[in-house]
């Protein structure tokens, strides 16, 4: 994993690119996730995790790198959403974050959510 600084607790698992970003009047920036929300996906969501086949950071870098839409999060976040089978979809909830140093988005969380879930957030991409 790619790290923000030597002696960070961040590490790059993407990149919102500027074509998508554009169109969905966000910030082209990389996505970045910290070691703690690592370990909270993996205590709260690692059940469901484990049914995939997949560790929090492998899940978070396969929505990230392969998400279809995005949608309206609660406050300021978004949602990154990639394809899952015919009743689930994945979904990455993200927060853009300004440093003043870095200019980044941050994942929160990570699970897979229902498609009624989804649906009712806004699509803005």
């Amino acid at each position: 994993m790619k790290k923000i600084l030597k002696d960070s607790n961040f590490h790059r698992v993407g990149r919102i690119n500027k074509r998508v970003a554009d169109k969905a009047h966000i910030k082209c920036a990389d996505v970045y996730i910290h070691e703690n929300n690592i370990k909270h996906i993996e205590y709260r969501h690692g059940t469901e995790l484990e049914k995939l086949g997949m560790n929090a950071i492998v899940f978070v870098k396969m929505v990230v790198q392969n998400f279809t839409e995005i949608r309206k999060g609660n406050g300021n976040s978004y949602l990154l959403v990639a394809n899952g089978d015919s009743n689930k979809r994945f979904a990455v909830a993200i927060e853009l974050i300004y440093v003043r140093k870095y200019n980044f988005w941050e994942v929160r969380t990570a699970q897979p959510r229902s498609l009624f879930d989804i649906n009712k957030r806004s699509k803005i991409w």
